[in-house]
């Protein structure tokens, strides 16, 4: 958006878009670029929800296509799953007292990993439903051995072979994500894990098992114990 430093972030890529990316990383105008993005993301997500704070994420793929996107996704998530866990900063340059910090490193969830071989082994249709754009969540879904069109992301509108920067209805996030799955089974699903908020109505919605990993949210553990959901503790490192 504009109002998020959007002349400021151009004219920074314009200085060094042109050159060899191999050299990128020598120019102070591509450190400020990556800076000043994040830094319009991280400002943006602070004035919204989670929902609208993913969608701009998504509508970053504009000008890709589908096949790029998915590449792109699977190279971000070789290097994360190599880097090392914790917190990086970037500076315009050596002497930028003000730099802007985020989380570096990705790593596998093995217990959800065994539950969808498990399931898949036993013949469930196994579905991955989330908010991210739909060429990630399929990308990195097929690590989990979920097939990738077994998936209901943010949806990106194509013209000409390449994504819009726009998005489709509907958003998976709460009753969204209710709507996602209704779209894609045209049923109640036999079992949903959820960890979050965004995912209580889909678990309620749910005609089978309602397994909630817990993760420190107190209200929403005592919404599933009134319920009778299952609950799994948060599993120790």
């Amino acid at each position: 958006p504009l109002a998020y430093g959007r002349q400021r972030i151009r004219a920074a890529q314009e200085q060094f878009i042109d050159l060899p990316p191999t050299v990128w990383d020598a120019q102070p105008a591509y450190h400020q670029f990556w800076k000043y993005m994040l830094k319009s993301y991280q400002d943006s997500c602070k004035t919204v929800d989670r929902k609208d704070c993913r969608i701009y994420i998504a509508r970053l793929l504009k000008g890709f296509s589908r096949d790029e996107a998915a590449a792109y996704a699977r190279k971000v998530f070789e290097e994360e799953e190599i880097a090392p866990l914790g917190t990086r900063e970037i500076r315009e340059s050596s002497e930028d007292q003000h730099p802007v910090r985020f989380r570096r490193g990705l790593r596998e969830l093995p217990e959800l990993k065994d539950l969808c071989v498990l399931l898949l082994k036993a013949g469930f249709e196994v579905w991955a439903v989330d908010l991210d754009a739909q060429p990630l969540l399929a990308s990195y879904a097929a690590t989990y051995g979920i097939n990738p069109a077994k998936t209901a992301g943010i949806r990106l509108p194509v013209f000409r072979e390449k994504f819009t920067g726009k998005t489709e209805e509907p958003i998976p996030w709460r009753v969204g994500k209710v709507d996602a799955v209704v779209a894609a089974l045209g049923r109640p699903p036999a079992l949903v894990v959820g960890a979050s908020d965004g995912d209580r109505e889909l678990l309620d919605y749910s005609g089978g098992l309602r397994l909630l990993l817990d993760r420190g949210n107190k209200p929403l553990r005592a919404y599933a114990e009134k319920r009778g959901w299952l609950i799994q503790p948060s599993f120790k490192p």
